[in-house]
């Protein structure tokens, strides 16, 4: 792998200067990328006038495909990306003027700047860079509404990726879920090229 390769990879755990602006873009344009965040929202089942939080937003795509589900729907996009959150801030512009978007700088650690009560929450290829996951779901259970349901998706994008590699973290995922405390817990496989993705969902309590 080249340098430069090498060094978009390792931008994508928390995008930043010349190389984290094209991160930005191909996280924005890349077909698989929008198909990701499309069927990732659908499993989410949002209701009118429901709270969304998305950690790791990236440049705001998702945010901006919540918005749409429902006038009165609002939405919370973490990212720890400063360079990212400039971006979401530009894409989902009117709804952070209007109040029905908000976009904090950091992780999981600031889960108490975005509120709490969430009745949705969703990860798109997040999960892999945690590495306290369980006490992070842990945090992010207690910041949703009792019945609430999360969506952890994850593609592998590294070169030489299987859809085995996929199904083996969505399970890490699963487990670790449990252990924070998730119920009613399910996998579902997004058909996607160049390997499919996995989506775990799970209720809080």
């Amino acid at each position: 792998m080249g340098k430069v390769s090498s060094g978009i990879f390792g931008q994508f755990g928390k995008p930043r200067g010349p190389l984290g602006v094209l991160v930005g873009w191909i996280l924005a344009n890349r077909p698989s990328n929008l198909e990701r965040n499309r069927r990732t929202i659908a499993l989410l089942d949002l209701k009118d006038g429901e709270r969304v939080l998305e950690i790791g937003c990236g440049p705001g795509v998702g945010l901006a495909m919540i918005l749409k589900a429902g006038a009165n729907v609002s939405c919370t996009g973490l990212d720890h990306s400063a360079l990212m959150i400039r971006m979401a801030r530009r894409r989902n512009r009117d709804d952070v003027r209007t109040g029905r978007a908000h976009l904090v700088i950091g992780g999981f650690d600031k889960l108490g700047y975005a509120g709490a009560g969430f009745h949705k929450a969703m990860m798109i290829n997040v999960s892999q860079f945690l590495t306290e996951r369980i006490a992070a779901f842990r945090a992010l259970r207690e910041a949703m509404a009792h019945g609430g349901r999360i969506a952890v998706t994850y593609q592998p994008r590294t070169l030489g990726a299987t859809e085995e590699a996929g199904r083996i973290e969505a399970d890490k995922v699963a487990g670790d879920l449990s252990d924070a405390g998730f119920i009613s817990l399910r996998l579902e496989r997004i058909p996607l090229k160049p390997v499919a993705a996995y989506c775990v969902l799970a209720e809080a309590v």
